[in-house]
């Protein structure tokens, strides 16, 4: 059996209540996870899980509180969108504090998941399609939703825009290939297709085919298209991670693309703006902006092993090679470089354990390694330096997550745990 654990400050998204430091202690995460067998978690506001049946699991906020256009346009946190739908169940069951326990989604089996900072995707076992639920004011969720509680009032994007309920993405005619996994930013989504192809949809211009005619254009439509650009459409892409507002990719041959959405981060409504690429989370040089927005091979020094996994933050990156040693880049303390600015990615000299999965958070990464331990750098640790995140018990770790502030961790477990 594999029971989910948490731990962080945001006390909604973490499942439990009581107060809790970014380094622990954690806690196992109860409610409809009590009883169940978890395969894997994912986070950011809210947090999702998977069994080993498929059945997909929500619990934290569910509003836009924070963010999206409601919040910018009507002026405030007061006028967020209180039931923006990221949970994907309704009506809530009672008051704000249910939120705490998990609950199921009511969808099919799922076999991948992805939380957006207000919405969520996750992959259909059977069909391979993608389902996703929650905000859409930029076209996240790559299909209509609805405004107000009228499901007949359509709309596939706008500040009022979403929808609560999992559906098909393109089910109004536009179909994604079968997928195999997903990613969701904060306000865009990513689809690795079976086949090999990246697609995306919402506020997204990397890859996009007209973006070198509209270098400064920041695309926005629910229309999932394929990424193309520096040769990536001849690849075969394996894994897609989304930050707040870059990709990466990671090909069979183990090659690394990277490339920004185009926006940076808040839809385009900062007064003052942090320039893309500006702590050098895509690993590589830039701008001008269409480069930027092009998916490009990163020339970095890579070790001899390939690369098997890669993560994405807000402002730094990662990537796990098979030799389990982790290569970081970007800002300061959450990429773990001494640097405040790491332009390529190096070898993080911190980790003296082999590492076997890998998490970025907003501003903090989290690894498990072979020795069945669970570290944290970062904000909320407190330093770069990596600590062993307490009250976990040490076993096989098997999905670790790291959400906006706080993170989860998957590990085989038993009944005194």
């Amino acid at each position: 059996m594999a029971c989910a654990f948490s731990w962080g400050g945001a006390a909604l998204a973490r499942g439990w209540s009581g107060a809790s430091a970014g380094d622990g202690p954690a806690a196992r995460v109860g409610g409809a996870l009590a009883r169940a067998d978890v395969a894997l978690v994912a986070g950011s506001r809210h947090s999702l899980a998977v069994d080993k049946d498929g059945a997909v699991f929500s619990w934290g906020a569910n509003n836009s509180n924070g963010g999206g256009d409601a919040y910018f346009v009507h002026g405030g946190s007061s006028s967020a969108i209180p039931d923006s739908g990221q949970l994907g169940r309704h009506p809530l069951p009672g008051a704000r504090a249910s939120r705490h326990a998990p609950a199921p989604v009511r969808m099919s089996r799922a076999v991948a998941v992805g939380a957006g900072r207000y919405h969520s995707l996750a992959v259909d076992e059977r069909s391979r399609r993608v389902y996703s639920w929650g905000l859409n004011d930029h076209g996240q969720l790559g299909r209509a939703g609805s405004e107000g509680r009228e499901p007949s009032v359509r709309c596939v994007r706008g500040a009022r825009c979403r929808d609560g309920w999992p559906r098909r993405v393109g089910g109004e005619g536009v179909a994604l290939p079968p997928v195999a996994d997903v990613a969701a930013g904060r306000y865009f989504s990513v689809a690795v297709g079976a086949s090999g192809r990246a697609y995306a949809w919402g506020r997204c211009s990397c890859g996009h085919a007209n973006r070198s005619a509209y270098p400064s254009f920041v695309r926005s439509s629910p229309s999932p298209y394929a990424l193309e650009g520096e040769g990536l459409e001849a690849e075969h892409v394996v894994k897609a991670a989304a930050g707040y507002a870059h990709l990466l990719l990671l090909t069979r041959r183990g090659l690394l693309f990277s490339c920004e959405s185009g926006d940076d981060g808040y839809g385009g409504r900062l007064q003052v703006v942090q320039p893309l690429n500006g702590f050098g989370q895509l690993g590589r040089p830039g701008p001008p902006l269409v480069h930027l927005t092009l998916p490009r091979r990163m020339v970095a020094p890579f070790s001899a092993s390939p690369l098997v996994a890669i993560a994405a933050g807000r402002c730094a990156s990662f990537a796990l090679n098979a030799a389990g040693e982790v290569l970081s880049w970007g800002c300061g303390a959450a990429s773990g470089q001494s640097s405040d600015r790491t332009l390529t990615p190096k070898r993080f000299d911190g980790l003296a354990q082999r590492v076997t999965l890998i998490a970025a958070g907003e501003y903090h990464a989290v690894v498990a390694t072979g020795q069945g331990e669970v570290l944290v750098w970062g904000a909320g640790a407190g330093s770069a330096v990596p600590v062993r995140v307490r009250g976990l018990p040490r076993r096989q770790v098997l999905s670790v997550a790291a959400g906006y502030q706080h993170s989860l961790a998957v590990i085989a477990c038993d009944t005194a745990d």
